[in-house]
């Protein structure tokens, strides 16, 4: 009867680790499955090379994404590996565009290949790296812009 306590016991305790694991993800694995399907608005920014009141957004699919300031728009694949977006091969659409809004173009290529680091808590995306940090907000809660 001790015998079979025990092992009764030792079921219990690997359920109980198991389905606490199961619930507990890291920062890379919540970013990685609460960016597909959404779409992010800037709210405000540190060292971007954003002129002030353009629209930003990021759009992310399973696997890529899309982002646009004024003028062109870049696109690629993406992936989360420790708690950093890492970019694949990005394109960038060749509308004609001004020399400021090709540098928001620039920048905006040069920040997501730095592979930033990003964290979201409910709607509120955050990516940064050494020398800029953006907030962005889900588009289904943003002011209108």
């Amino acid at each position: 009867m001790l015998r079979r306590t025990r092992i009764l016991v030792a079921v219990v305790v690997v359920a109980v680790a198991v389905a606490l694991a199961a619930c507990h993800s890291t920062p890379s694995e919540k970013a990685a499955k609460a960016l597909p399907g959404r779409t992010f608005v800037l709210q405000s920014s540190s060292g971007a090379g954003v002129v002030t009141g353009v629209t930003v957004y990021v759009q992310f699919t399973d696997s890529g994404f899309t982002a646009s300031a004024r003028c062109n728009h870049a696109s690629g694949t993406y992936s989360i590996e420790q708690e950093r977006l890492v970019a694949g091969v990005m394109e960038l659409t060749a509308k004609g565009c001004d020399p400021e809004r090709y540098a928001e173009d620039d920048w905006i290529l040069k920040f997501f290949s730095s592979k930033p680091k990003v964290a979201i808590q409910d709607n509120t995306l955050t990516m940064w790296n050494d020398t800029s940090s953006l907030i962005l907000l889900d588009r289904t809660v943003a002011p209108a812009q």
